[in-house]
């Protein structure tokens, strides 16, 4: 085999995201790229090029390398069917090298498609190329949150372009009001699924549609409207004209794309379907994911710009705007915006939220759009979110439960965690301070702050929106002080988080948690980490000792950060909300009531009471009761009971196996 030959067979691999979470993956690119890893930051597509051939033939001629090679590539090989199910969404959260997500939602999509590849399901994704993608955080010193934009480097991101027989990039053409948009196709390799990614930063586009890709969540309400039409038409191009998927079935991962059915509609009338026989193919062959319980969070729109926007649409359907209206109108609406949320609703079989509690919430929010029926009885179900193990354990938890096979095969299946009772308390605990100690690391290079790997951490790490009540732990500094500095035990506080630069109170949150940090009383004991990414979230999930969760109940659709914290031994205290309301037990974790008052004011004063009675009467006391050699015997008895119970409950392989058994007829598994 040439040089160049194995050069190529490694860049393959190193654009298959399989390397983030698969250990032989990663290992087969460390050993292959040693030096240059660790100068690359662990990207390996960065990695690849600094190394000489020579030093690449000489690896491959060390004995077993070369089969090594052939195994890995087995592994990631495709059994090149054409997908089943396309699963769409705004934005995937896979890996920072590409960051193309903001937050829970994106993360989710990626843990989705993750195990949709560990499970060999027959599914692709399909989201947009953000060339600036979500903004970077700065945080100056007196708490002012900054936003900037640099633009990912194609070479260095995980992506190669769908090109045609001749080698030309492919794209899409979608007509978006008075023009039509290009898009280039990228394909993004997640294991054994892929991602396409639609890109309009192409010469064919004027100068402001080469920007419509650029940003994820910015702009304009217009501009918000035109990435949507785009995603929504432009992937039903993509699957039928030049993937040529037949008649799949579509999950649409919330209502961002939703235009998508649409385009469906529209092209199930060129079958001489009339538009009510389309809406009902369609609706047959769709399912559809809330994830927004507050209803400033479910999209809406000015219908005079959705009537520019979509002007190109309703002409090819041949219908009046009127009945597109009525598509996307929301019970109770008197200003005739046109909702992404009811259009979803409206032409999905099946629907459903993403906890137990957010799917009754969510059938009492939308039973204006079935008048007849009683709420209960209203079609929205639910399917509780999961976090995708594989990615989230840090590695010595990990290497603890991959004694009895890898994580990434047995992650929802209870006995596999339940092994845990096999192991002695200190062994857990040691794996815990590991962890801890390298999140001790992590924080002194981003913050340059020394964390206490002795003391109680407590992690707070969440989009700083308002109902989240980032700062309720804080509404009284002098009891706050009893706790951190004055307890038995010293505590701190570890918060991080971005505000949508457009939300002026989010940042109003995190310039108060600033100005508490600074304050000479908190010194190292409330700290505030800027720029939160999957590097910070997979820091902090796998190093805290306790995980705090405050949202205003109902209002969290789920919560998965407190999953990934409890796999890796965090012990959760939540309100009892989204996730949490189904896990919650006393031996698990602690509870804050949430909903206990005639006001919302009323509320956080019980809240945060409750939370600093938790601290000084229960998590502070049993942190600090230490057997003969420092291990805190039944703190990790309870850590150890929440991952034996939970880990494969929360598990995203739970979560894509529920939704191929409850939505058998929309999405099923391989074979």
């Amino acid at each position: 085999m040439s040089l160049r030959a194995l050069r190529e067979r490694l860049h393959s691999i190193a654009l298959n995201l399989a390397w983030t979470w698969k250990p032989e993956v990663r290992e087969l690119l460390q050993d292959a790229l040693p030096r240059a890893w660790e100068e690359a930051s662990g990207n390996p597509l960065r990695a690849l090029p600094m190394v000489r051939d020579e030093a690449l033939g000489a690896w491959h001629q060390r004995g077993g390398n070369g089969a090594w090679l052939q195994a890995v590539e087995r592994e990631l090989a495709g059994d090149g069917s054409s997908p089943e199910v396309i699963y769409l969404s705004m934005e995937f959260g896979l890996h920072e090298t590409l960051p193309i997500y903001s937050g829970g939602l994106g993360i989710l999509s990626g843990d989705h498609l993750k195990a949709a590849s560990d499970r060999g399901m027959s599914l692709a994704g399909v989201g947009l190329l953000y060339r600036e993608g979500y903004f970077r955080q700065g945080v100056d010193a007196e708490g002012t949150q900054t936003a900037t934009h640099p633009p990912i480097v194609v070479s260095d991101v995980p992506v190669s372009p769908l090109v045609d027989g001749t080698g030309a990039v492919q794209t899409v053409r979608v007509p978006i009001g008075d023009r039509v948009v290009h898009a280039a196709i990228w394909r993004v390799r997640v294991g054994r699924v892929d991602l396409w990614l639609l890109d309009t930063d192409v010469e064919e586009n004027s100068p402001q549609d080469r920007r419509l890709t650029a940003r994820l969540y910015g702009g304009d309400p217009r501009y918000r409207i035109e990435q949507e039409v785009l995603l929504g038409r432009g992937s039903v191009q993509l699957v039928d004209s030049i993937l040529r998927v037949d008649d799949p079935k579509y999950h649409l991962n919330e209502g961002h794309c939703a235009f998508a059915q649409l385009e469906r509609i529209h092209r199930r009338m060129g079958d001489n379907f009339s538009f009510e026989e389309a809406l009902t193919a369609v609706r047959e062959r769709t399912v559809f994911t809330t994830h927004t319980p507050v209803p400033a969070g479910n999209e809406s729109f000015p219908a005079d710009l959705m009537e520019v926007a979509l002007a190109p649409l309703q002409r090819d359907l041949d219908v009046s705007w009127a009945k597109i209206h009525r598509l996307g109108a929301a019970p109770g609406d008197e200003a005739g915006l046109f909702s992404m949320t009811a259009l979803a609703l409206r032409t999905a079989r099946s629907a459903n939220g993403v906890s137990q509690l957010h799917g009754e919430v969510a059938r009492e929010m939308w039973a204006g759009l079935w008048p007849d029926l009683e709420v209960e009885e209203v079609p929205i179900g639910a399917v509780t979110n999961g976090v995708h193990a594989s990615t989230w354990v840090g590695p010595e938890m990990r290497a603890l439960l991959e004694v009895h096979g890898p994580l990434s095969s047995h992650a929802c299946e209870r006995d596999y965690w339940g092994r845990l009772s096999e192991m002695d308390e200190e062994v857990i605990w040691e794996a815990h301070l590991e962890q801890k100690r390298r999140l001790c690391d992590l924080v002194r290079d981003r913050a340059g702050v020394e964390l206490d790997a002795d003391a109680l951490v407590v992690g707070f790490a969440r989009r700083f929106a308002t109902y989240k009540r980032a700062t309720l732990v804080l509404a009284d500094l002098d009891a706050l002080f009893q706790v951190l500095v004055q307890g038995e035990w010293p505590v701190q506080l570890v918060f991080a988080g971005k505000a949508h630069p457009a939300d002026e109170p989010g940042q109003e949150l995190i310039r108060e948690v600033v100005r508490v940090s600074q304050d000479p009383r908190f010194r190292r004991r409330v700290l505030f980490l800027e720029d939160y990414d999957m590097i910070l979230g997979r820091g902090l999930t796998q190093g805290v000792d306790v995980w705090l969760n405050t949202p205003r109940r109902p209002h969290e659709a789920s919560g998965t950060s407190g999953m990934k914290a409890l796999m890796n031994g965090a012990l959760n205290c939540s309100v009892m909300d989204g996730w949490w309301d189904e896990a919650f037990a006393p031996d698990l974790g602690w509870a804050i009531e949430g909903t206990s008052g005639s006001s919302d004011e009323e509320v956080d004063l019980r809240d945060h009471a409750t939370i600093i009675q938790l601290l000084e009467g229960e998590i502070v006391p049993l942190f600090a009761d230490r057997c003969s050699y420092g291990v805190p015997r039944e703190w990790v008895r309870r850590m150890r009971a929440a991952m034996m119970r939970h880990g494969a409950s929360f598990s995203a392989d739970r979560m894509v196996r529920e939704y191929a058994r409850c939505y058998g007829g929309i999405i099923a598994p391989r074979g």
